[in-house]
Protein backbone atom coordinates (compact mmCIF):
# COMPACT_ATOMS: atom_id res chain seq x y z
CA UNK A 1 0.00 0.00 0.00
CA UNK A 2 1.50 3.49 -1.11
CA UNK A 3 1.40 6.30 2.16
CA UNK A 4 -0.85 9.23 1.31
CA UNK A 5 0.41 11.34 -1.06
CA UNK A 6 1.59 8.87 -3.39
CA UNK A 7 5.14 7.31 -3.08
CA UNK A 8 6.80 10.80 -3.41
CA UNK A 9 5.08 11.97 -0.49
CA UNK A 10 5.58 15.67 -0.19
CA UNK A 11 8.85 15.51 -1.56
CA UNK A 12 9.37 16.62 -4.81
CA UNK A 13 9.68 13.46 -7.54
CA UNK A 14 13.59 14.51 -8.96
CA UNK A 15 11.72 15.21 -12.53
CA UNK A 16 10.29 17.90 -10.66
CA UNK A 17 13.67 19.73 -9.04
CA UNK A 18 14.91 19.36 -12.39
CA UNK A 19 12.39 21.81 -13.42
CA UNK A 20 13.01 24.17 -11.14
CA UNK A 21 14.88 27.12 -12.22
CA UNK A 22 18.28 28.40 -11.15
CA UNK A 23 18.66 32.25 -9.76
CA UNK A 24 20.49 34.36 -11.93
CA UNK A 25 21.25 38.04 -11.37
CA UNK A 26 22.52 40.23 -14.33
CA UNK A 27 25.23 42.66 -12.66
CA UNK A 28 26.70 45.40 -14.33
CA UNK A 29 29.70 47.68 -14.27
CA UNK A 30 29.92 51.21 -15.30
CA UNK A 31 32.31 54.18 -14.69
CA UNK A 32 29.71 57.31 -15.30
CA UNK A 33 31.94 59.40 -13.57
CA UNK A 34 35.76 60.34 -14.42
CA UNK A 35 37.75 62.79 -15.96
CA UNK A 36 38.06 63.28 -19.40
CA UNK A 37 41.25 64.66 -19.51
CA UNK A 38 43.75 65.69 -16.98
CA UNK A 39 46.89 67.86 -16.01
CA UNK A 40 49.85 65.18 -14.98
CA UNK A 41 49.77 64.74 -10.92
CA UNK A 42 46.74 66.08 -10.13
CA UNK A 43 44.20 65.11 -8.15
CA UNK A 44 41.53 62.51 -10.02
CA UNK A 45 37.99 60.99 -9.18
CA UNK A 46 36.42 58.05 -10.39
CA UNK A 47 33.20 56.88 -9.78
CA UNK A 48 32.66 52.99 -10.41
CA UNK A 49 28.93 51.53 -9.87
CA UNK A 50 27.92 48.41 -9.67
CA UNK A 51 24.26 47.36 -10.23
CA UNK A 52 21.94 44.39 -10.43
CA UNK A 53 19.19 44.05 -13.28
CA UNK A 54 18.10 41.03 -11.60
CA UNK A 55 15.68 38.61 -12.06
CA UNK A 56 17.28 37.66 -8.46
CA UNK A 57 19.31 39.25 -5.71
CA UNK A 58 23.01 39.30 -5.74
CA UNK A 59 24.57 38.08 -2.25
CA UNK A 60 28.31 38.81 -1.90
CA UNK A 61 28.84 41.24 -4.75
CA UNK A 62 32.27 42.25 -5.34
CA UNK A 63 34.08 45.46 -7.66
CA UNK A 64 37.25 44.67 -8.26
CA UNK A 65 38.97 48.83 -10.21
CA UNK A 66 42.11 49.36 -11.65
CA UNK A 67 43.99 52.67 -12.83
CA UNK A 68 46.46 51.46 -15.20
CA UNK A 69 49.81 52.23 -15.51
CA UNK A 70 49.24 54.29 -11.90
CA UNK A 71 50.87 52.47 -8.80
CA UNK A 72 49.36 51.91 -5.59
CA UNK A 73 51.13 54.62 -3.94
CA UNK A 74 48.99 56.50 -6.22
CA UNK A 75 45.55 56.22 -4.40
CA UNK A 76 44.23 58.15 -2.13
CA UNK A 77 40.99 56.82 -0.94
CA UNK A 78 37.88 54.66 -1.86
CA UNK A 79 34.60 55.91 -0.47
CA UNK A 80 31.52 52.97 -1.06
CA UNK A 81 28.26 54.22 -0.56
CA UNK A 82 27.98 50.56 0.75
CA UNK A 83 30.47 48.04 1.98
CA UNK A 84 34.07 48.54 2.40
CA UNK A 85 37.39 48.61 -0.13
CA UNK A 86 41.21 47.70 0.26
CA UNK A 87 44.24 46.97 -1.28
CA UNK A 88 47.52 45.04 -0.51
CA UNK A 89 48.45 47.57 1.41
CA UNK A 90 45.61 47.00 4.02
CA UNK A 91 47.44 43.75 4.68
CA UNK A 92 51.11 44.36 4.57
CA UNK A 93 53.80 44.78 7.24
CA UNK A 94 56.90 46.91 7.19
CA UNK A 95 59.13 46.49 4.00
CA UNK A 96 56.65 44.80 2.46
CA UNK A 97 54.23 48.26 2.44
CA UNK A 98 57.06 49.74 0.64
CA UNK A 99 57.12 46.66 -2.45
CA UNK A 100 53.52 46.79 -1.91
CA UNK A 101 53.49 50.80 -3.24
CA UNK A 102 54.97 49.71 -6.69
CA UNK A 103 52.59 47.05 -7.74
CA UNK A 104 49.51 47.93 -9.81
CA UNK A 105 47.10 50.59 -8.66
CA UNK A 106 43.81 48.13 -7.81
CA UNK A 107 41.20 48.16 -5.35
CA UNK A 108 38.80 45.41 -3.95
CA UNK A 109 35.37 46.80 -2.68
CA UNK A 110 33.47 43.88 -0.80
CA UNK A 111 29.94 45.62 -1.56
CA UNK A 112 27.57 43.04 0.02
CA UNK A 113 24.04 41.67 -1.51
CA UNK A 114 22.30 44.09 -4.10
CA UNK A 115 18.72 43.51 -4.83
CA UNK A 116 17.33 43.90 -8.50
CA UNK A 117 16.80 47.48 -9.55
CA UNK A 118 19.83 48.43 -6.65
CA UNK A 119 23.36 50.20 -7.52
CA UNK A 120 26.47 51.02 -5.48
CA UNK A 121 28.72 53.12 -6.09
CA UNK A 122 32.50 53.85 -4.92
CA UNK A 123 34.39 57.21 -5.44
CA UNK A 124 38.13 56.61 -5.66
CA UNK A 125 40.71 58.92 -5.67
CA UNK A 126 43.97 58.45 -7.24
CA UNK A 127 47.11 61.27 -7.73
CA UNK A 128 47.95 61.08 -11.84
CA UNK A 129 51.15 60.52 -11.05
CA UNK A 130 52.31 58.99 -14.25
CA UNK A 131 54.34 61.52 -17.15
CA UNK A 132 52.37 63.59 -19.54
CA UNK A 133 51.70 62.13 -22.79
CA UNK A 134 50.33 59.08 -20.91
CA UNK A 135 46.69 57.37 -21.05
CA UNK A 136 45.50 56.08 -17.55
CA UNK A 137 42.92 53.22 -17.95
CA UNK A 138 40.66 52.66 -15.48
CA UNK A 139 38.84 49.81 -15.60
CA UNK A 140 36.11 48.35 -13.24
CA UNK A 141 34.70 44.46 -12.82
CA UNK A 142 31.75 43.38 -10.90
CA UNK A 143 31.34 39.59 -9.93
CA UNK A 144 29.59 37.49 -7.59
CA UNK A 145 30.14 34.13 -6.56
CA UNK A 146 27.07 32.59 -5.50
CA UNK A 147 24.51 33.39 -8.55
CA UNK A 148 24.97 32.85 -12.22
CA UNK A 149 24.93 36.14 -14.48
CA UNK A 150 23.46 35.35 -17.55
CA UNK A 151 24.74 38.46 -19.19
CA UNK A 152 28.00 38.56 -18.61
CA UNK A 153 29.32 40.97 -21.16
CA UNK A 154 28.20 44.08 -19.39
CA UNK A 155 30.40 43.20 -16.47
CA UNK A 156 32.94 45.28 -17.04
CA UNK A 157 33.52 49.03 -17.98
CA UNK A 158 36.65 51.12 -18.84
CA UNK A 159 37.15 54.86 -19.24
CA UNK A 160 40.33 56.43 -20.51
CA UNK A 161 41.92 59.53 -19.34
CA UNK A 162 45.01 61.35 -21.20
CA UNK A 163 47.30 62.87 -19.15
CA UNK A 164 48.68 66.46 -20.43
CA UNK A 165 52.05 68.20 -19.12
CA UNK A 166 51.07 70.86 -16.15
CA UNK A 167 51.24 74.85 -16.76
CA UNK A 168 54.62 76.64 -16.00
CA UNK A 169 54.34 77.37 -12.67
CA UNK A 170 51.20 75.68 -11.67
CA UNK A 171 49.49 72.52 -11.01
CA UNK A 172 48.39 70.40 -8.08
CA UNK A 173 51.17 67.79 -6.70
CA UNK A 174 47.64 65.74 -4.71
CA UNK A 175 49.79 65.70 -1.74
CA UNK A 176 51.75 63.00 0.03
CA UNK A 177 50.55 59.80 1.82
CA UNK A 178 48.87 56.79 0.70
CA UNK A 179 45.79 55.03 0.56
CA UNK A 180 45.11 52.91 3.66
CA UNK A 181 41.11 52.02 3.67
CA UNK A 182 38.07 52.49 2.69
CA UNK A 183 36.35 55.36 4.37
CA UNK A 184 32.86 55.04 5.40
CA UNK A 185 29.87 57.03 4.10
Amino acid sequence: MLPAGGLWGSIPAPSALEDQETPAADLYAGIPVGPAAAVAGSLLAYTPEVGNAGPDAAGDVQLHFAVTPLTRGAFREARPTRGTCATELNRCAGRACLYALGEPCDVECALGGLSPGETVTVTVTVVASAAAGTTLEADAAASSPFVPDPEGGNNGASRDTPLAAPSPGGGDSGGGGCFLESLPR
